[in-house]
């Protein structure tokens, strides 16, 4: 079984992060909920997670059985560990796996690239409002990068409110 939908946190050493440079693993295994009955959170593998604010957001992934590529967003609230389905007043990007997700608290938006959905793979970038609960896409260049899967993205604050997804 490929796809899980367990939730960890790894705790800083005692004397926290900065104080040492390879910190002695302390998991633990966090016990969550969900909102409602909700059936959530949905088993998967290969999806985006980036903490917003006072949430963890996950988005795509493949399904339990690693054969679908999925498209509906979920929300963990971090104080409450209740997991919630992200409803969104439009439709989500398509389906895929392996994509990137930032977070910009400036902006209350999580940013989406790329990935793949088991046949292609994407270059494009959308934009979660998480004020106004809206999807957009981006616009994009076409001297940006090429399509991509399986990477990692960070949002730089470069200063005087300009913000970059590396």
């Amino acid at each position: 079984r490929r796809g899980l939908k367990d939730v960890w946190s790894l705790g800083a050493p005692p004397s926290g992060w900065a104080a040492c440079s390879c910190p002695t693993p302390s998991w633990e295994a966090w016990q969550c909920g969900a909102t409602a009955n909700e059936d959530v959170p949905t088993a998967r593998s290969n999806h985006a997670a980036a903490a917003c604010g006072g949430h963890l957001l996950v988005f795509g992934g493949w399904s339990a059985g690693g054969d679908v590529p999925l498209a509906h967003p979920e929300l963990l609230h971090l104080e409450t560990r209740c997991w919630t389905h992200c409803s969104t007043h439009n439709a989500p990007p398509p389906p895929r796996g392996n994509p990137s997700l930032a977070y910009s608290p400036a902006r209350h938006l999580a940013v989406l690239y790329g990935g793949w959905d088991g046949s292609k793979r994407f270059d494009d970038v959308w934009c979660l409002d998480m004020e106004a609960w809206r999807w957009h896409r981006a616009a994009t260049a076409c001297d940006g990068p090429s399509p991509r899967t399986d990477h990692a993205a960070v949002l730089w604050d470069a200063g005087g409110g300009d913000e970059r997804l590396l």
